[in-house]
């Protein structure tokens, strides 16, 4: 939800930005049909830029094997300075708010809409029918009677007019009705009232909508005029019937808009067909727009925003235990697999069956899955956290669900519930028979370091001791706090066999200056303790991500 609801501010400055445009360039020509399409292809583009994502940094080349074991090694030594250690518990904050009264809004604009057209639907079943006078025998337009001294307005093929309307001014108002239905106005209105539900909270979807309106007014009463209404007596027409009521928010109105600025519109000049050229100026306009979006800090100030979820507004059920409720996302001791990391992996490669379906069609991928390591190291809440193919992503869970009982996580002499993420990888070797086909984890690259081995390294002092390590460390860049920009910078390096690091360089970047903050910080770590593979210290490839917070 909390996507949606960034997605929804996006489009609100699109929309803003668009119709600022169009009232200082356009609102004052005399292209009604043009400026109407102009104003709903603006809405709608409003609503789509947002959909468009650009990236703004190089993308950066890996190395197939670590791509496979990234997220699992990421995960392994994942290290938040403000909030290392904190649990996942349900919480209520400012955005959720925004969200409810949010969503509360657009039920309440929606419920309205759907009562004006309940409203409509009683007025067409208990309104009088009345044949269309001489000349408007027009192709199913319905001609309505209503009784009171009701404005005439029109919906989708239906006219509705007062019984004086009917007897003494057919013809003027007949011709103007019939324009609306003709040019279908009524859909135009569908479209803005839709846009007014998302967008309810934003005044250039009001404004918006009140000159699409005038636009209709304005090509209604030019059909008019075209007709061969004398001008004059059509203004007076507009006078008198300025002082009736309306019924009906959704119909087009006869005393819809201004009448001063209807009767300025039909005694102005046509415009210049060369101050159509002003519209190119959208696409300028729109580019910035997406590539505004794409900026950094842009992003970034919508992550915290995009992850919210209403579930997490759920209060929990009444707690006996309240370490039973508590998940941990990190640590001092993770969880581990009977026999640690090597064996898991092990577990998975012999154990995945490859879907026949997902194997003939050639389909591979990597099956991220998310569980619980419960404190008797039973797993729970096991599900996929990115999916490749139903067939793939149900082999993945499977194989999780069938895994031995694992060491839990501890925290200091405690063992705590633990958030763990495994990645399942499915690639076929081969192309002779199915038999011929295995699942395959490297643990050495190109170079001979080792990604995964018996004894991962470890910085002195265990996981906690890193954690604390980079957050008494840091040093927040002074351009990047005073820009708000923020995000996890992924660096990567080598723990050699003696412990020291070497081969540092960033893997995901965020903006320069935080960027060389990691870097530096990662270059000024003591020795670590080697990994060891076959009783041997080896070198390893390790990674880890550094999140800058303000």
């Amino acid at each position: 939800m909390g996507a949606f609801l960034v997605y929804i501010l996006k489009s609100a400055v699109c929309l803003a930005a668009f119709y600022l445009f169009y009232r200082l360039l356009l609102s004052r020509e005399t292209f009604w049909r043009f400026n109407r399409f102009l104003l709903l292809s603006l809405l709608a583009l409003s609503f789509v830029l947002p959909l468009i994502h650009l990236r703004t940094s190089e993308p950066v080349q890996v190395n197939t094997a670590l791509v496979m074991m990234e997220e699992w090694l990421i995960k392994e030594v994942e290290v938040q300075p403000i909030e290392a250690t904190m649990p996942v518990l349900p919480s209520f904050s400012w955005i959720h708010l925004l969200i409810v009264i949010y969503i509360i809004g657009v039920l309440v604009f929606l419920l309205i809409n759907l009562v004006s057209i309940w409203q409509m639907h009683l007025l067409i079943k208990g309104g009088k029918r009345a044949a269309m006078p001489d000349g408007f025998e027009k192709e199913n337009i319905q001609l309505v009677v209503l009784p009171g001294n009701v404005s005439p307005f029109s919906w989708m093929n239906y006219v509705f007019v007062s019984k004086d309307d009917y007897t003494n001014h057919p013809r003027e108002i007949l011709l103007h009705e019939c324009a609306h239905i003709t040019h279908g106005h009524s859909f135009d209105l569908l479209f803005c009232e839709l846009c007014l539900c998302l967008q309810w909270f934003n005044p250039a979807a009001w404004l918006a909508k009140q000159d699409l309106m005038t636009l209709h007014e304005y090509e209604a009463d030019d059909a008019v005029l075209n007709a061969g209404v004398n001008a004059q007596q059509y203004q007076m027409l507009l006078i008198r019937k300025a002082v009736g009521g309306r019924l009906i928010s959704l119909g087009n109105n006869l005393n819809q808009s201004n009448l001063r600025k209807r009767i300025v519109m039909m005694l102005k000049p046509a415009s210049n067909p060369l101050a159509l050229l002003k519209c190119i100026f959208v696409l300028p306009l729109a580019v910035l727009a997406v590539g505004a979006f794409a900026r950094p800090e842009v992003q970034f100030a919508s992550q915290d925003l995009e992850a919210v979820q209403l579930s997490d507004m759920i209060p929990a059920a009444p707690i006996v235990n309240p370490e039973d409720t508590v998940i941990f996302q990190v640590v001092q001791f993770m969880p581990e697999f009977p026999g640690g990391m090597v064996e898991l992996m092990n577990y998975i490669s012999s154990n995945v069956r490859y879907p026949a379906e997902a194997l003939d069609a050639g389909i591979e991928g990597r099956v991220t899955t998310m569980f619980i390591v419960e404190r008797d190291g039973t797993l729970s809440n096991i599900q996929v956290l990115r999916g490749v193919e139903p067939s793939l992503d149900a082999e993945a869970l499977r194989v999780i669900r069938s895994m031995p009982t694992w060491a839990p996580g501890r925290q200091g002499d405690k063992a705590v519930r633990t958030r763990y993420t495994v990645p399942v990888n499915f690639t076929i070797q081969g192309k002779t028979t199915a038999n011929s086909r295995r699942l395959e984890i490297s643990m050495v690259d190109e170079e001979g370091i080792y990604q995964v081995v018996e004894k991962m390294p470890e910085f002195p002092g265990g996981m906690n001791a890193l954690m604390s390590y980079l957050r008494e460390n840091i040093r927040y860049p002074e351009d990047a706090k005073a820009a708000g920009i923020k995000g996890r910078v992924t660096v990567q390096f080598v723990v050699n066999e003696d412990g020291s690091i070497s081969n540092i360089f960033k893997l995901r970047g965020v903006e320069p200056s935080l960027d060389a903050e990691a870097l530096r910080l990662i270059a000024s770590m003591p020795t670590w303790k080697p990994g060891m593979h076959d009783g041997q210290p080896v070198a390893v490839r390790y990674t880890v991500p550094i999140t800058f917070r303000l």
